[in-house]
């Protein structure tokens, strides 16, 4: 199953990013998932649920931020280098990214480009496929692509962990629900 998922990835990378020299898969060693908000003058713009990703004794964090703004889905891709002795990270720029699973297999469904911090931030092209995008993450069955701009080689991260504590998706459905009531 794991071959199979590695070159499923692989394909979805190729095709995302064009031919690069080589694509990289990566198996997290650690997932943890959290809640945070957007908040603008007092009234809440936005849901967010924030997927810390590591694998040590490897440098590179990945944060991916599934992102529900101003109506509009999306996600946020931003890189580090953790130096675990000294316990300090250098953020890394992230020039693409991209989302994939079985249940939202859309190439080219985002429109990104990279935040003034470095980080790659993208929304759906087409707000039909919000349901699907949302199921295929909530799943926790997804993968992550993104091509940091020191590196050559797209990274894959294939997480295989749902949302949990559980309260993570009850949160984010009830932030949903607070804008929709505004």
């Amino acid at each position: 199953m794991r071959a199979l998922t590695f070159f499923a990835l692989l394909a979805l990378s190729l095709s995302l990013f064009g031919n690069p020299a080589r694509a990289t898969q990566v198996i997290p060693g650690g997932v943890e998932y959290t809640n945070d908000q957007i908040e603008e003058a007092g009234q809440l713009k936005g849901c967010i649920i924030v997927v810390a990703i590591v694998s040590p004794p490897s440098p590179e964090s990945v944060n991916f931020e599934f992102l529900f703004v101003s109506g509009r889905a999306g996600f946020k891709i931003s890189v580090g280098d953790i130096d675990w002795n000294a316990k300090s990270i250098s953020k890394k720029t992230v020039v693409k990214g991209d989302f994939g699973s079985r249940e939202f297999a859309y190439h080219d469904a985002f429109t990104g480009s990279v935040s003034p911090e470095g980080s790659y931030v993208a929304f759906l092209k087409n707000d039909n496929l919000t349901t699907r995008f949302m199921m295929g993450f909530i799943s926790g069955r997804y993968s992550i692509s993104f091509l940091r701009s020191d590196q050559k080689d797209v990274r894959e991260y294939g997480i295989e962990q749902i949302p949990a504590p559980k309260t993570v998706i009850d949160s984010f459905k009830a932030c949903i629900d607070s804008i929709a009531k505004q």
